[in-house]
Order: structure tokens, then sequence, then C-alpha cells
């Protein structure tokens, strides 16, 4: 028997960063979970850089403050800039001024809890503001922007 040697060249390559495909440090995502409009529930993975995947779209969100509508976003789409109205808001100043005449101790007749000072109204805006996107005649409110954009993508997709 004849024994031959074969030399062979091994290269090794890596297919993506090691880190985006652990999902650690920049690359970290946050799992957010939600009901569709089935009742069925879906999670998505919100990266750093606002973007998640659903339905085999990349979604993006760009948030910005424009000065008369206060907090918002533009969505994009696989790349595309979408048609949705994505806005946050905010219940005003005097639903948290004073004790209801209905209303049970230490809550407003709008059912908020009074405000003690200027701290506490921006703490109790924030926790009773919510989310909505709104494209033609349809919308989706939520606590969470990416909720309310992933319900209302899985409605009109």
């Amino acid at each position: 028997m004849i024994a031959k040697k074969v030399f062979e060249t091994i290269n090794f390559e890596r297919g993506e960063i090691p880190k985006k495909s652990l999902r650690i440090g920049k690359y970290r995502t946050t799992p957010r979970t939600f009901k569709d409009y089935d009742g069925d529930e879906q999670t998505i993975e919100v990266s750093q850089d606002n973007s998640f995947k659903i339905a085999d779209m990349e979604v993006q969100l760009v948030f910005k403050t424009h000065p008369d509508i206060g907090e918002s976003a533009d969505v994009y789409v696989d790349g595309q800039k979408n048609d949705y109205m994505v806005f946050k808001m905010e219940p005003f100043d005097y639903e948290f001024k004073s004790q209801g005449e209905h209303s049970q101790p230490g809550h407003t007749d709008y059912g908020f809890p009074v405000a003690k000072d200027k701290n506490h109204l921006k703490e109790l805006k924030d926790k009773h503001s919510h989310w909505s996107a709104i494209s033609g005649d349809y919308s989706r409110e939520s606590k969470d922007p990416f909720v309310a954009v992933a319900q209302l993508i899985l409605f009109t997709y």
C-alpha cells in the first residue's frame, strides 16, 4: 500500500461580527411582548438603533421632538419612509390640578392623582401618557411606541 500525502489549506472566516450574532454590547436587543389583533402573543427584539424585524420586514423608528406636536417618530420599513403618524399623547396639566368634587380622595375628576408639585406633575404626565400609531383609518395605542407600530404593521400589512 502506497501512502500519499495530501496538503490542504483550510481558511476559517467569520460570517458576521461575533458580538452582533450573540447580541451583546452595542448589538444588545430588548424583547417586547404584545398581543396581535388575533390575540396571539408576539415578541419583537428592539435593537439599540431603534429597529426590529417583524413579518420579514426591517422596521426602524427615528424619534424627534416637534414644537407643536411634542414627541413623535418617523417609521422606516425596509429603508423606505412609511406614512405612519406616530406621536406621544400626554394628558394636559389641568387634568392633575385639583381634587375632584365627585371623585375619590386624592384624585381629580378626570381620574388622575392630584399633582403635588412640578416634578410630580411631570412624573404623572409621563406615567399616564401613551403612544399612538395611525395609518389611514387604523390606529393602535400602547405605552411603548415599538409595540404600537408593530401592532399596526401586523394589522395593515
